[in-house]
């Protein structure tokens, strides 16, 4: 339960941190002529780049715990 509580901080600050960075990628991406003229029609693109990344984390995040309960049995 220990390591649960210290790669919980671990988890926080990264996750915090890639949606700041996927945060500022796509306001820069927002900011362009491109997605101006295709706001309107072109979500898919703006859901390939969250969907992809969220499900990536929550697969590192079980794959992290569960090494870290491994390694203390």
């Amino acid at each position: 339960m220990q390591i649960l509580k210290k790669s919980t901080k671990f988890i926080a600050i990264y996750l915090a941190l890639k949606w700041l960075f996927i945060g500022v990628v796509g306001w820069q991406i927002s900011q362009t002529l491109w997605w101006q003229n295709y706001y309107a029609n072109d979500f898919v693109w703006w859901y390939a780049l969250f969907v992809p990344a969220t499900i990536i984390s929550i697969f590192l995040l079980l794959k992290f715990i569960k090494s870290r309960v491994q390694k203390t049995k």
